[in-house]
């Protein structure tokens, strides 16, 4: 659907179908609607985070988040931490964020030689975990 579409239902549907058919068209299917499923605000909060338009795929992030505990949209908030293209990056940029002055006081070789990665599988991923998707991982806080 483009963003100028307009999803008619119930009466006002019946009211289009009226005005722009004749009696006893038949519609061809392709061109049918069916009235879809409601989305819950935690499909629509995914669907919005991680920019998805299909919903078994949200349904699919969200079985995963809810096995993590994350199963409303106040957990989802509290837990999200970023996205980011690699588990160093969002390392590199939640402790120099978190640490800043430490980091900065360090010798500028001390701090060139950080192994964001290996912070990241030594320590981080013990409190945040991640989901791919889209070639870009979305990391969430455990401890919300």
């Amino acid at each position: 659907m483009s963003n100028n579409t307009i999803l008619l239902t119930g009466s006002e549907r019946d009211a289009y179908i009226a005005k722009h058919f004749a009696p006893n068209t038949v519609v061809p299917e392709d061109l049918m609607i069916e009235e879809s499923e409601t989305v819950s605000d935690m499909q629509q909060r995914i669907s919005e985070l991680f920019d998805i338009d299909n919903m078994s795929k949200v349904d699919t992030i969200i079985q995963e988040l809810e096995g993590y505990g994350i199963d409303n949209e106040e957990t989802l908030d509290d837990a999200y931490s970023g996205c980011y293209r690699d588990e160093s990056t969002f390392c590199e940029d939640l402790l120099c964020d978190v640490y800043a002055e430490q980091i900065e006081a360090m010798p500028v070789f001390l701090q060139t030689a950080i192994d964001w990665e290996m912070v990241w599988h030594q320590s981080m991923q013990y409190d945040y975990f991640a989901i791919y998707h889209d070639c870009e991982y979305y990391f969430f806080n455990r401890n919300f």
